[in-house]
């Protein structure tokens, strides 16, 4: 089993209504894979504070490996002072490599407004992906 996690905390303002990635430092990583072979990969995705801008707007996120759309989740309403944590994961039963290295990534999408993923003196903003991959025996 194999483990990578990467960290972000600069805050940053979203206003996509398709699918995109997080604005600024995009949630993203690669790791190495061998080509050919089968894999079991799970995800987890951290953002610590996200909020509207606007009042009864969503956000959804999503976690894909490659092509494939492994996790989804949102945040209903989060306006105001009404900061969300977000976390959720992603897995796939059995990935078979077409390529040695492996690309994740988290997506937003909004409803309407502005998304704000904040630091201020209220906290700080931290998002964090990691993977856990190994092959199939």
């Amino acid at each position: 089993m194999f483990m990578k996690t990467r960290e972000w905390t600069d805050a940053e303002d979203g206003t996509s209504t398709d699918w995109a990635s997080i604005p600024g430092s995009e949630m993203k990583m690669d790791f190495d894979v061998e080509k050919g072979k089968n894999y079991k990969i799970l995800v987890l995705a951290h953002l610590s504070r996200v909020q509207s801008s606007a009042a009864n707007i969503n956000t959804e996120f999503r976690i894909r490996v490659g092509d494939e759309v492994v996790g989804r989740t949102n945040t209903g309403n989060t306006y105001s002072w009404s900061y969300r944590a977000v976390e959720f994961h992603g897995c796939l039963e059995e990935y078979t490599a077409l390529h040695d290295e492996v690309h994740v990534r988290v997506e937003y999408r909004t409803q309407g407004g502005t998304v704000q993923f904040a630091e201020n003196s209220a906290g700080s903003q931290s998002r964090r992906l990691t993977a856990m991959w190994g092959p199939i025996k």
